[in-house]
């Protein structure tokens, strides 16, 4: 999709290279909350939250648009056809317009959104009548000329320094009417309309709806239908608050709609000739705010299942229309594992108090998403943290902040695990009793830990094992010494970390960093623990708000605060009395000193691959690293990337492919790097799935990328041998030719063609002349 920017008050058009991020990007946005959307001809056109998707009505066919294939990604508001250029018009909640041409040509008008003076800015529509185009919305009415991107005058209804907000407008013999919050208004359109007093109130009041059909204007006003010739009477009344009016243009009738109900009427008497009764709906239970009627068929917008579409003569069997994907954007947390991908929509507020999210939880099996109600899960609230066992993938636990841990097996509801039915290994909370957990991991011998917060008696860890039978897989506790502030109450739990040595490293908030050893002992009170905080001899946080942990290869703790990054390095001295202080990270950033993330709180951060660093930040986008930290490769954020905001607050990396998920409040998205930029010179590599089994997801293919993640040079020659050293596939990294760039993607495959044989292989990069090479070895399962 082309991408052009026009800058509309300097009327000048600035035209930029067009920025498709779907080579590397994948949105996976929800689009089951459908804000508003049109019919033209055999498409359907509908906006979700800061999206949008085309659903072609003949052929069933759905296409995505959306930040990643060049819209904005921001809050949306409407969605119109304009007769006269034939585009869609998008508005947002910014005041962004964004046209979309035939050719799926997107061009953004930001006069309304960059203008200063204005405050409210939503648009509400675009109206086209008279050769002429008009936006309305909080801040009046604009006119706009779409086949020069360029606004013009704008009608303030109102003499106040803000305008009324304007609802919808419509024209009628050389009269422009718009309804608005305060009562509906016209004006001959002879006269000046940026002078409020040449506008005329023809009544007071909350105007919801205006539409022009057959010579006549109508208007909505509560439950009430009025024709502007008689203003005060009305000529359909209903029972409940119209949310919108347009007509069924095979019929000329009126249709009108309410939360749960559509009616039509003819226009001469004003009977109704039907209606359809969105209560009556099998196997849905919705409202709605707009209705369309297409050749004889109804189609509805809701906020949970998309477009619904059900046919006249129906009435009762319901079609969901709408892309595949989450079933909302709200993400709190992601788990990517054995092929299966789980998302949860709980959530906690600074205080680490529950928000109340009476939500389900979504899967990703087989080519599809999958939603778990929350009654089918064990109705509890604030589910914050999904795990798939490792001893056996059709058992997902589930954690909340206050009520335990869910139990699933093959996605239906076993048990909720708390207090009573634990022997006590999952303890309740201090005061309550009640199980708050806040966190889970997996540790190296595939043991899953829970991070219990405000945990009786300091027992903030309990383990689960999945090889055992029902409770006895509940195996033991830990507790931790009194802390300073923190006796039966760690405030809350942030994301946690098992290094290679199997020390399970868990962020707080408030009381700094724990750190156990998870491996088996025989006398709990013998077991490695430790903390990390603010304190002197304990590392000498930053904060001890710690928000994320990472270990790397090299044994050294990177520790995200609520006030920057910092790099623990005395790892042989961790479980001693005395830690030598935590350092920032001081990095060289145009021939100047800087430190690496000052005083920004770090959300999250996780290990790619190649051994990278990617940064997740409250504010400013995710970073991407060198292991060192020392070379910053990518800064994403809303201003250069499909980012919807600049707030993430979860990062997932899938082991298997090196997708990296990225989780906002506003959506999520998926980054691979498809490509590597050549590099200077050759370094150690590493081969990625290892080992690589037959018949796993992402297993087809062998990634093999310069650790240092600076890519593997232009010309560097590939050998592939078998551990007799027999030549198996043989390769050159050739700028002209490698659409990898400076990775090497190998499809297991020997120089004839065929699908090599289990066993180890050794991959032999060197330069043309022998001067630099480096090696590492490949596990195949067969």
């Amino acid at each position: 999709m082309r991408y052009l920017f026009a800058f509309l008050f300097c009327f000048t058009n600035l035209v930029f290279a067009q920025r498709d991020y779907s080579n590397q990007w994948q949105d996976l946005y929800s689009y089951n909350n459908v804000k508003d959307f049109t019919i033209v001809g055999n498409k359907l056109y509908a906006i979700s939250n800061n999206a949008m998707f085309v659903y072609d009505i003949e052929t069933d066919d759905t296409q995505k648009f959306s930040s990643v294939n060049g819209l904005s990604g921001t809050t949306t508001s409407s969605i119109s056809f304009d007769d006269i250029s034939s585009n869609i018009i998008i508005g947002y909640e910014n005041g962004l317009i964004e046209l979309i041409s035939d050719d799926n040509v997107v061009v953004p008008l930001t006069g309304i959104r960059d203008n200063l003076i204005l405050v409210d800015k939503i648009v509400k529509g675009v109206y086209s009548a008279q050769n002429q185009s008009y936006v309305f919305g909080d801040f009046g009415i604009v006119e706009l000329d779409i086949a020069n991107f360029e606004f013009g005058d704008t009608y303030k209804l109102s003499n106040s320094s803000s305008s009324y907000s304007v609802n919808q407008i419509a024209i009628e013999n050389n009269t422009l009417y718009a309804a608005t919050n305060n009562g509906l208004y016209k004006i001959d359109l002879s006269l000046n309309p940026i002078i409020f007093n040449n506008w005329t109130q023809v009544t007071s009041g909350n105007i919801t709806g205006l539409l022009n059909l057959n010579g006549e204007v109508y208007f909505t006003k509560g439950s009430s239908v009025f024709e502007i010739t008689n203003p005060t009477t009305s000529v359909i009344s209903e029972s409940n608050n119209i949310l919108n009016i347009n007509f069924n243009p095979s019929s000329s009738e009126l249709i009108i709609t309410m939360s749960n109900l559509v009616t039509l009427y003819e226009t001469s008497t004003f009977t109704k000739t039907d209606q359809v009764n969105l209560s009556s709906a099998a196997n849905y239970n919705f409202t709605t705010t707009k209705a369309i009627i297409s050749n004889n068929e109804v189609y509805v917008n809701t906020t949970n299942f998309g477009i619904l579409n059900t046919p006249l003569t129906d009435k009762v069997n319901y079609t969901e229309l709408h892309p595949d994907g989450p079933s909302a954007n709200d993400i709190f947390s992601i788990t990517v594992s054995n092929g299966q991908k789980w998302i949860s929509y709980g959530g906690f507020n600074p205080s680490y108090n529950g928000l109340n999210r009476y939500r389900g939880v979504d899967y990703f099996v087989n080519g599809t998403w999958n939603y778990l109600k929350n009654n089918e899960i064990g109705s509890k609230k604030d589910y914050l943290k999904i795990i798939v066992d490792p001893f056996d993938s059709s058992r997902v636990l589930i954690a909340s902040i206050r009520d335990g841990v869910t139990e699933l097996n093959d996605f239906n509801f076993v048990k909720r695990w708390v207090k009573n039915n634990t022997n006590n290994i999952l303890p309740g909370h201090y005061i309550s009793g009640e199980a708050f957990v806040g966190n889970m991991i997996i540790d190296k011998n595939n043991m899953i830990w829970t991070a219990n917060s405000s945990a009786v008696d300091n027992k903030f860890f309990s383990r689960y094992n999945g090889e055992k039978n029902d409770v006895d897989r509940w195996e033991t506790k830990i507790t931790f010494p009194d802390i300073g502030g923190s006796e039966g109450f760690v405030r809350g739990f942030n994301k946690m970390y098992v290094d290679r040595n199997n020390n399970v490293y868990a962020a707080t908030a408030r009381t700094g960093l724990f750190v156990f050893n998870a491996d088996p002992v025989s006398d709990e009170s013998k077991r490695e623990i430790t903390v990390l905080n603010d304190q002197a001899n304990k590392g000498q946080l930053k904060s001890n708000y710690v928000f994320s942990v990472v270990a790397d290869e090299n044994d050294r703790v990177w520790i995200g605060t609520g006030l920057g990054l910092v790099v623990f390095d005395d790892y042989d001295n961790l479980y001693s009395a005395t830690k030598r202080p935590a350092n920032t990270l001081i990095i060289e950033e145009n021939g100047a000193a800087r430190e690496l993330l000052a005083d920004t709180q770090v959300n999250d951060i996780i290990i790619d691959l190649a051994g990278n660093k990617w940064f997740a930040t409250q504010g400013a986008g995710v970073i991407q690293t060198s292991s060192d930290g020392q070379t910053t490769y990518n800064i994403f954020n809303t201003s250069n990337s499909p980012l919807p905001d600049n707030i993430v607050i979860d990062l997932e990396l899938d082991e298997i492919t090196g997708e990296i998920y990225m989780v906002t409040e506003k959506g999520m998205l998926s980054y691979n790097s498809k490509n590597e930029p050549f590099g200077t010179s050759i370094t150690p590599i590493i081969a990625y799935p290892n080992p690589a089994i037959r018949n796993q997801v992402g297993h087809e293919n062998i990634t093999i990328v310069a650790k240092d993640g600076n890519g593997i040079p232009d010309g560097t020659n590939v050998k592939i041998m078998d551990v007799s050293g027999k030549l198996v596939y043989e390769t050159n990294v050739n700028q002209s030719n490698q659409s990898f760039g400076g990775k090497i993607v190998w499809n297991k495959t020997n120089l004839r063609g065929n699908p090599v044989v289990s066993g180890v292989y050794i991959v032999l990069l060197s330069k043309a002349d022998g001067s630099e090479s480096t090696t590492t070895k490949i596990a195949i399962v067969n």
